[in-house]
């Protein structure tokens, strides 16, 4: 972190999560699985960087996902499918890297059609998800359901553009 700071970047944390896939069934959840020690040691590991944050440190984060990362809380109105997608390698239109669906591929039509034409399996999926503590989509979704501390959060971007400048 004083390497961070010294360098002028930001550092970002996520906890290790496993995907959805056949290969995962029997696989042990990485986030709070652990021994009560080790879910101890993770909420004073996040503790830590809060206090870190709070003197200036260049975390990423903002308090509000920390706190949520430390206590496992997901639940929140998920808005990614609204605002996020991705396209792979082959041309698939993906929304969620936890609900890993294609939703059409934008090789075959445009990615304007593929994203009008589901709208409704993305509210659908959206519907079914149980919450996730990705960096990025917890922050959007905090962003996008008014949390203000973690609007606050996104100067990181604003100094980062004032660099390039």
């Amino acid at each position: 972190m004083r390497l961070a700071r010294e360098l002028d970047v930001k550092v970002a944390f996520e906890p290790v999560q496993h995907l959805p896939g056949p290969e995962m069934q029997n696989a042990p959840d990485l986030f709070f699985s652990g021994s009560e020690e080790e879910r101890r040691n993770f909420a004073a590991l996040i503790d830590r960087l809060i206090a870190m944050k709070n003197d200036g440190y260049p975390i990423i984060h903002s308090k509000t996902y920390l706190k949520r990362l430390r206590s496992g809380n997901k639940k929140i109105r998920c808005r990614i499918n609204q605002s996020i997608l991705a396209v792979g390698p082959s041309g698939d239109l993906y929304n969620c890297r936890v609900h890993d669906e294609p939703l059409g591929n934008i090789l075959e039509t445009s990615l304007k059609d593929v994203w009008e034409r589901s709208a409704g399996r993305r509210k659908e999926i959206r519907g079914n998800c149980d919450g996730c503590l990705f960096f990025g989509y917890m922050e959007n979704n905090l962003l996008l359901n008014y949390n203000i501390e973690s609007l606050f959060g996104y100067e990181w971007m604003r100094s980062s553009f004032r660099k390039e400048s």
